[in-house]
């Protein structure tokens, strides 16, 4: 099943190009990188992918239901945040999807008969696309990256040595 479809995309930033009719079809399950030197359009072609940036010519287009995230490699924002609330960021809706789910239980309990049956309905919606969108796997593998990277309790801290 095609997960990401890119066609022709194009962007320059004054006379230069940094992509030029680039093409590629990404399959579910398939494993890719995306290398090169500095400046070659690695970043540019990722944010026009997640909607930072637009293509001057060209197309994407991913699967119905796929949801993207997006973390920078260069992230000012966020001194005293975690790795871990770093990656949550960077997962799309994920855990919006989640305190929906915990408001709806919460609301359950107090609920009327009109009200439960809609309520049980937009749960049941929601929790199937946190399901599908592996929501429930996510701080495990969040966990376990952050781990086999050795910094699991690492703070991001834009304080330079010295100064």
């Amino acid at each position: 099943m095609m997960f990401l479809a890119v066609r022709d995309l194009s962007k320059s930033y004054g006379a230069i190009n940094v992509l030029n009719q680039v093409f590629c079809i990404i399959n579910t399950g398939d494993r890719i990188g995306i290398v090169g030197p500095n400046g070659v359009g690695k970043s540019t072609l990722l944010k026009i992918l997640v909607g930072q940036e637009e293509a001057e010519a060209g197309t994407f287009s991913y699967a119905p239901s796929i949801e993207v995230g997006y973390l920078p490699q260069i992230i000012l924002e966020f001194y005293g945040h975690s790795i871990q609330d770093l990656i949550s960021e960077s997962v799309g809706n994920l855990r919006q999807l989640e305190e929906r789910m915990r408001q709806i239980e919460s609301s359950l309990t107090t609920a009327d008969e009109e009200q439960l049956t809609s309520l049980l309905e937009e749960y049941a919606q929601i929790s199937t696309k946190f399901q599908d969108r592996g929501g429930y796997d996510l701080d495990y593998k969040i966990d376990i990256a952050l781990q086999g990277l050795g910094i699991s309790y690492l703070k991001i801290c834009t304080k330079r040595w010295g100064s």
